[in-house]
Formats: structure tokens, C-alpha cells, sequence
């Protein structure tokens, strides 16, 4: 763990330096190395001053100074000098880390390049339909250009062939060299594939692992063969990611024909689809054609999918309450919503078993529609019986948010039942949080602005780059169980812990700590400005009816650590 927290540090796309009380530099991160042209051997013991570029007049650094010794925090345009003399500007966030006793003991300053805010709007909008890593069509514009190339395949009586392409075991390219390199990979099988295609067809990236290929006019069907062996050859060869060793990948390609497996682009990405998978399940590293026995594990698909249909109809999805508590006072100030499926074998099954077959199936709007409508039902139920409002936290899908009318109905059922919108929450992922689409920021915008929160989960698994953060209105910032874990280690582990919660609160975000399992990981929270705090240490997930008896009867003085249920785990 503590390898991940220090490459979190070092590959975030920011610059970033910790200082010790007196500025003196203790650490630099490797964005500063590349915008700055100082390595962290060279700056290190130094003060910061070194990079005034004589922009700015001595007022400006006493007003700077002034504020950050009053108020712990200082954010604003400042331009710099690099090693060679250049002059830039960045967006520079610093806040201040105090001791229990209120001493300051570091600095943590955040810079991103300032011209990156200006041009966000102009950026979004060029990328709506292109992948914002390899500059490929994106999903949406793969499925329009593959409904142009089957009508007229058709209507000319021409052959057509789709290929699905997953990358093998990508995350463990992610896992041990880091998603720099990661995306390095990508960028270089972009180059591979593109070779291996004319310059008529079309390679898309419409997964985060998984490309598509769209091959139009073939004189001989058999090219379609020829064309997936140079593929598996070509992305068998060694990629050169930088000072690591070279590193080996595969690919699982499944190919549906046109007119012989399917006459439209649902029909060929359904069953390339599960020509890939057949692939996978046969060790990777080949290709396969659709075939209609394929169908058999398909069957078995659905049957969990109609098993799914079948909870919602007959009220088998359920929602439990995680009791989430303020760190300075020890009340109870919310509680996160988590989906549980009862099934009528007697059964709990976690959300995390179904939620990705539901999402496939296109089931999430009407499982986060019965998630809010439980939601909204309890708060109205405990209504002038908890002694003080609590704030309900949902996780909210992708799938949801590009719903047209998702925000109209979540302010319909609010209203219908007279639900204050503050005391609701929406948890994102750090994917939503990266997502460029102009229909998912719209959509948060509007959430924000009806006065609904906005939080993101589980911050820090992701390499989320802190521009995002920007873009979205969040409120809240929930530290995955992982690095809760780690501050017990001390050292670097927990500097760096800290570094993320005062980055938070220099953007005015608050912080929630998941997986709280023992009072001394509470009040080492505590002791390091974290907010809220949630897990095992206050509470098991609870019922309608349990929660509402927890929310009158704690008083924040007496945390205890029951036995975790396996089946309501977080």
C-alpha cells in the first residue's frame, strides 16, 4: 500500500511539493521535475522563492503569506521561472498541516498549468466524439459510423466484418508500472492497429481495454482472418514503455460477419461480443468467429438478468443505511445507502455481485429509480423523529446520469414527497468524475444546482488528476479503506494521506474516511482534519427501521466494533 500511495504522489499529473514549517522543500513530485526542469535532489532543502520570475511585487507575497498563515490555505495564479529560464503560470493551491496542538508542521502546494482552465470548454467540446487518450472515435461515433457501413454493405450486396479487440490483463500493466504507462500501452497499440488496417476502415476505442474494428468492402471474406493474425502478431511484439523492461500483452479478439451473422450493428456487436468472450474463456491470446452455440452461456446471461427483473418487480432489492459520523463533535450526520438483494432463497446478496450484469443489461435507471424511491420513502418515515437532519448518501451509475430524464425525476420524487434536495448526496466514481461528455457535466451541474451533493468514492484507487475535480461540482471527497489503513504505518504513508485531505479542503471539499474499523484509526483521522468518518467501528449497514432507532439513540460517546455481517459488508 504504501508503494501505491508514493506513486499517487509521484505520477499525479499536477505538480506537487511538500515544504517543511519554515518552506524548506522535503519532496517534488515528477510533474514538477517536468515543468520545472529541477529534479527533486536539486531542490530539496531550498525555499520556493528560487522560482520567482519577478512578476509579481513584494506586496503580492505578503498578502500571500498573510493569508496563508490566517486561514491555513492560499490558492491563485502565480508565474514561475524554470532551470532554463522560462517563465510560466500556474494554479497554485497550498495548504498548511498542523499537529494535534495546532502547530504547523508542513506545506503542501499544488500546481496545474492555468491555461488548462481556459481551454477546458474548447477541449470538451472537440472530444465529444473522439477518446480523449488516443484521439480514436469513441463508442458513440463507432456505432454511427457501423450502422452507415452495414446499410450499405446491404444495399450494395458487400461483405463486412466487425472485430472486437480486449486487451489481456491490462490492469496488470496498470497495477505494477502505473497508469502512465498504462497509457503509454495504449497509445502505442493504437500505432500497432492502425498498421494492420486500411486506411478505409475504422479502429475505435470504446472500452478502457477494448478497441473495435470495423472492416467494410472486403473483396474475400478470408482477408477478415489474415487481418486478425497480423493483429494478435503485431500486439504480441514488445512495447518499450519508458526505463521498465519490455512488457508483453495479449489481445482476445471475437469477429461477427456481415450479411452471415447479423444484417445490423447491434446484431454484429452482440455477437462479436460473444465471440470475444469465447476467446477470454479459452486463455486469450486468439481470435474467434460467432458461431450459434455461443448462445449457450448467453442463456445462462439472461436467466441472472430475468432473475434481476424478477427482484424488481416483486420488491426483492432492499437498501441499508452505513451510519457516517462528524469527527469533530462524534454525532451522527448522514448515513450512505447500500443496495442489497434479498433474494427468496434467503440469500443477501451484495450490490457489487449484480450491479455490473444490471448495468449491461441496461437495468440501472430503474434499480437507482427503486434505490431513490426507498430512500426517499425512509426519509419521510423518519421525519420529526431524528433528533437532527442526516444527509443519505446514493451511489449514482453512469448509466443513470446519461438518462435524459434522470434529473427530472429525481426532482419530481423529491418534490412529491416534500424532501428537502440538501439531504440527499450522489456518490460518483472517480470514472465519472474523468468523463468528458457534455451530457454526464450537464447532468451534475444540475444536481448541484437543485442542491443535491456531490461526492466522489473511493478517491485515490483512480489516479484522479485534481483539473477533474475542478470541473465537477464536488462537495465531498471519500478516502478509500486502503488508505485509512495506512496511516497506522506512519512515515511517508501518512504525510501522504494527509497531502490528499489538505488537497481537498484547498479546493473547499470535504472529506469522508470509509472503513473505520478501530478507534485508533478514528482518531487518527481525527487527528489529521478529516471531516466524517464511516465503517464497522460505529455501526453495521442497518435497516429502515434499525437506523432509525441507531440515529436516536447514539450519542457519538461510546463507538464499539461489532462483528461485520459478510453478506452487508460495505
Amino acid at each position: 500500500m504504501a508503494n501505491v500511495i508514493i506513486d499517487a504522489f509521484y505520477q499525479a499529473p499536477e505538480a506537487m511539493m511538500i515544504t517543511n514549517q519554515d518552506g524548506d522543500i522535503l519532496h517534488v513530485n515528477d510533474a514538477f521535475t517536468t515543468i520545472s526542469g529541477y529534479s527533486e535532489e536539486e531542490v530539496q532543502g531550498k525555499n520556493p522563492r528560487f522560482l520567482q520570475s519577478g512578476r509579481h511585487d513584494k506586496l503580492f507575497y505578503q498578502n500571500f503569506w498573510k493569508e496563508l498563515q490566517l486561514v491555513g490555505q492560499w490558492f491563485g495564479e502565480i508565474w514561475n521561472r524554470s532551470k532554463d529560464g522560462t517563465i510560466y503560470s500556474q494554479w497554485v493551491s497550498i495548504s498548511s498541516l498542523r499537529d494535534i496542538g495546532g502547530n504547523v508542521r508542513n506545506f503542501v502546494a499544488v500546481m496545474s498549468d492555468a491555461k488548462i482552465r481556459k481551454d477546458e470548454s474548447q477541449r470538451i467540446a472537440r472530444l465529444e466524439n473522439l477518446d480523449s487518450l488516443t484521439g480514436l472515435p469513441n463508442r458513440a461515433l463507432f456505432m454511427d459510423r457501423l450502422t452507415g457501413v452495414c446499410a450499405r454493405a446491404l444495399r450494395n450486396h458487400d461483405d463486412a466484418a466487425l472485430l472486437l479487440i480486449n486487451l489481456d490483463h491490462l490492469s496488470l500493466v496498470n497495477d505494477a508500472l502505473g497508469h502512465d504507462a498504462g497509457d503509454r500501452l495504449l497509445s502505442q497499440t493504437v500505432g500497432r492497429l492502425l498498421g494492420c488496417v486500411r486506411d478505409t476502415d475504422t479502429v475505435a476505442r470504446i472500452a478502457g481495454d477494448e478497441f473495435a474494428i470495423i472492416l467494410a468492402k472486403l473483396t474475400e471474406m478470408k482477408d477478415v482472418e489474415v487481418v486478425a493474425r497480423k493483429i494478435l502478431t503485431e500486439l504480441g511484439k514488445p512495447f518499450e514503455l519508458g526505463d521498465q523492461a519490455p512488457t508483453f500483452i495479449s489481445a482476445s479478439i471475437g469477429i461477427a460477419l456481415l450479411p452471415l451473422d447479423g444484417k445490423t450493428a447491434e446484431e454484429l456487436v452482440k455477437f462479436s461480443d460473444m465471440a470475444k468472450y469465447q476467446s477470454k474463456r479459452d486463455g486469450g491470446n486468439v481470435y474467434r468467429f460467432y458461431s450459434e452455440d455461443m448462445n449457450t452461456d448467453v442463456v445462462l446471461r439472461m436467466e441472472y438478468i430475468r432473475s434481476i427483473n424478477h427482484a424488481l418487480i416483486n420488491d426483492e432489492l432492499d437498501v441499508y443505511y452505513l451510519p457516517i459520523i462528524d469527527s469533530g463533535n462524534g454525532l451522527l450526520v448522514g448515513a450512505e445507502a447500500l443496495l442489497r438483494w434479498n433474494r427468496p432463497d434467503g440469500k443477501t446478496i451484495p450490490a457489487a455481485e449484480f450491479v455490473s450484469i444490471a448495468e449491461d443489461a441496461g437495468l440501472m435507471v430503474r434499480i437507482g429509480e427503486t434505490v431513490l424511491d426507498k430512500v426517499v420513502n425512509a426519509l419521510v418515515s423518519w421525519r420529526d423523529k431524528i433528533p437532527s437532519p442526516v444527509r443519505i448518501s446514493i451511489n449514482l451509475s453512469p448509466q443513470q446520469l446519461r438518462n435524459p430524464k434522470a434529473f427530472d425525476s429525481i426532482r419530481e420524487r423529491l418534490e412529491a414527497a416534500e424532501i428537502d434536495p440538501t439531504l440527499l448526496e450522489f456518490e460518483i466514481s472517480e470514472g465519472i468524475l474523468k468523463d468528458d461528455s457534455p451530457k454526464i457535466r450537464e447532468a451534475l451541474k444540475q444536481l448541484s444546482s437543485f442542491g443535491i451533493g456531490l461526492a466522489v468514492d473511493n478517491f485515490g484507487t483512480g489516479y484522479t488528476s485534481l483539473q477533474h475535480l475542478r470541473n465537477v461540482p464536488v462537495q465531498v471527497m471519500k478516502i478509500d479503506k486502503l488508505f485509512v489503513r495506512t496511516l497506522q504505518s506512519g512515515g511517508e504513508d501518512a504525510l501522504l494521506t494527509e497531502a490528499m485531505i489538505a488537497m481537498a479542503h484547498s479546493l473547499g471539499i470535504r472529506v469522508v474516511a470509509e472503513g473505520i474499523e478501530t478507534p485508533e484509526q478514528w482518531q487518527m483521522m481525527q487527528g489529521r482534519a478529516c471531516d466524517f468518518g464511516q465503517g464497522y467501528l460505529f455501526s453495521n449497514p442497518l435497516s429502515k427501521d434499525e437506523f432509525l432507532d441507531f440515529a436516536c439513540n447514539y450519542d457519538g460517546t461510546k463507538p464499539s466494533l461489532p462483528l461485520p455481517d459478510k453478506n452487508l459488508s460495505e
